[in-house]
């Protein structure tokens, strides 16, 4: 009812269609450049609907710089739009159509487009020299934005025209927003995104204590040479998709992927949360499962290696065209190695991660037990302390360390 009381109050007084438009103005300050653009793309994609006043119609358009195109009756538009929405054209940015046509009446027509085009928010103003409100709220009801009402005034029509247009314009530009925003959390974390909002430009931050995962797939290189790609790609998205579940399951932030490699951090927004550690051992061992539970393209079982290490790290946001938010320290180069020393279906870490984890008085679910492999050599760093969680395939890690081997 409210609709159809605004819709009366604009057809008293063209002086609140031009409010709104002002309204519209001031709603799309930021991107008036690219609405006023728009307002001229659209001139070619006004359909007009109509049994007897095309050509009044169209002349009158005309006269104010806008092309339509024509149909005769119902099922002529409905035509159209199947064959736009088969080729993958653009449909017209706005409907004027008669309310009685021959065949369908126009509120069959709105209510058909309506039910074939759903996602679709073409406005539609009806045209007719009924006034009577069962006539304009069937309309309305049916999938109509406006209802005139003949006969109308030149500047009343255009007005409404626009508001229409500029309507659609703005949900659009707020319906792109919405998706960047979205893609931008998929890349960024949610407090660097409200400091890029705020203005920053440079965003570089030294984090005190987070724990670094990276993981791999075991013989992913001989795999990737002997089997077709699109496996390895599907293998990798269904291995992926798990793990991006698992992000969020255990409240860490997925860094990147390179190739096989998955790197995940946790300690970024919590506030200095003490039970990273346990964050990130928790992943990794459902990591560990998840992979056992899948088959490379070979049919041969699916093994990745993990690796952790805690401590402080730098991060920051990296380009402008594609932004990276990346992370830098030594942190992360002793996370890498854990990993690369690591064994298949195991989790490898370092005497920090495991000393921070074992400080947790009472910590989450089962406790993660751990098995010292004494010193080993680490590529950088020398000979480290490091520890095997007992997960996974660690029994059968221990018998190779035995032997030297890994």
């Amino acid at each position: 009812m409210a609709k159809l009381d605004s819709i009366f109050a604009a057809r008293q007084d063209l002086e609140t269609v031009q409010a709104l438009l002002g309204v519209l103005d001031v709603l799309s300050n930021g991107i008036t450049a690219q609405r006023k653009s728009c307002w001229m793309k659209q001139q070619n994609r006004i359909l007009l609907t109509s049994a007897t006043d095309r050509a009044i119609l169209r002349k009158l358009l005309k006269k104010h710089e806008l092309k339509a195109t024509c149909e005769t009756s119902g099922e002529s538009a409905l035509l159209g739009l199947s064959k736009r929405f088969e080729r993958g054209e653009d449909f017209p940015s706005l409907i004027v159509m008669d309310l009685f046509m021959s065949g369908m009446s126009g509120i069959e027509t709105a209510r058909k487009i309506r039910e074939l085009y759903p996602l679709s928010a073409m406005p539609i103003i009806f045209l007719s020299s009924e006034e009577d409100p069962a006539s304009i709220g069937q309309a309305l009801d049916a999938g109509g934005n406006d209802y005139i009402a003949k006969p109308f005034t030149e500047d009343e029509l255009i007005a409404r025209i626009r508001v229409q247009v500029h309507m659609l314009e703005f949900w659009e530009s707020k319906m792109r927003l919405a998706r960047d925003s979205k893609l931008l959390k998929e890349i960024l974390p949610s407090s660097v995104i409200h400091r890029l909002h705020l203005g920053e430009n440079l965003i570089a931050d030294s984090l005190p204590d987070v724990t670094v995962l990276f993981s791999d797939i075991v013989g992913f290189t001989d795999l990737a040479a002997s089997v077709p790609t699109t496996d390895v790609v599907q293998m990798l998205d269904s291995l992926f998709r798990t793990f991006d579940d698992l992000t969020e399951r255990h409240g860490v932030y997925k860094v990147e992927t390179i190739g096989d490699a998955y790197m995940v951090v946790a300690g970024l927004d919590e506030g200095g949360r003490a039970d990273n550690a346990e964050r990130a051992l928790s992943m990794a061992r459902d990591m560990i499962a998840a992979a056992g539970s899948m088959l490379r393209p070979d049919r041969a079982a699916l093994e990745i290696r993990v690796g952790l290490h805690a401590g402080p790290a730098y991060a920051g946001v990296v380009g402008t065209k594609r932004p990276r938010f990346c992370l830098f320290g030594d942190t992360i180069n002793v996370a890498s190695r854990m990993e690369s020393t690591s064994f298949p279906q195991c989790i490898h870490v370092s005497s920090a991660t495991r000393d921070r984890y074992a400080s947790r008085d009472t910590p989450a679910g089962s406790p993660v037990e751990f098995v010292d492999l004494g010193l080993r050599k680490i590529k950088g760093k020398g000979h480290m302390r490091t520890w095997l969680a007992k997960e996974g395939a660690w029994e059968r890690a221990l018998s190779v360390a035995a032997l030297g081997g890994r």
